[in-house]
């Protein structure tokens, strides 16, 4: 299991997960608690790194909007570099103004 629970972007840390050399489990369960919607909320996608490829498809505002849906693609593109592939998902927005966004991904290993 790798549980997330930043202070704000939850994304350095899981990139740095998949991207560093480790054996690999079987199933993987991915649990965040992100706390980033916030800073997407007053149009912050376009500056930060994990999220500027989304705002041409999705637009500043839309990247607020569908970030539950990002957040899945962006678990499948990571986890799917070192073989993984997204076998269930759910995920919530919650918190004051529905500025938190909890979510849980369940990967498989194909290797």
């Amino acid at each position: 299991m790798l549980d997330v629970d930043p202070y704000g972007s939850p994304w350095p840390t899981i990139r740095a997960w998949f991207e560093s050399d480790r054996p690999r489990a079987e199933t993987l369960h991915v649990v965040v608690n992100d706390g980033f919607r916030q800073k997407l909320k007053i149009n912050g996608g376009w500056d930060s790194e994990e999220t500027q490829r989304f705002v041409t498809e999705y637009g500043n505002h839309g990247v607020y909007d569908s970030y539950l849906e990002i957040c899945q693609r962006m678990i499948a593109d990571l986890s799917g570099q070192v073989g993984y592939e997204v076998r269930d998902w759910w995920g919530k927005y919650c918190g004051h103004s529905l500025g938190m966004t909890h979510y849980w991904a369940v990967l498989e290993n194909r290797n």
